[in-house]
């Protein structure tokens, strides 16, 4: 699992692998997938200091790099 809050997420879902990384760094993503070959990526929320449509094409290319089969996607509320 690829959290933001790495404390909260151990408290949350024990005995699950938790990894931390941003959508910001395409270099964590990439490592934090290592071992994985499917996704549910979770749409980032508009106005952080790096640029949604960014942080998106990090968590693509992130994918790429370790040949993720599988991604299932959702957005936030009300998204246009």
């Amino acid at each position: 699992m690829i959290v933001r809050n790495e404390n909260k997420a151990k408290k949350l879902f024990l005995n699950i692998e938790v990894w931390k990384a941003s959508y910001d760094d395409v270099n964590k993503l990439t490592t934090a997938l290592r071992n994985d070959d499917r996704l549910l990526f979770i749409s980032s929320q508009p106005g952080g200091e790096i640029e949604r449509l960014e942080q998106h094409r990090n968590v693509v290319q992130a994918m790429m790099n370790n040949n993720v089969i599988f991604v299932a996607y959702t957005s936030f509320p009300k998204s246009q």
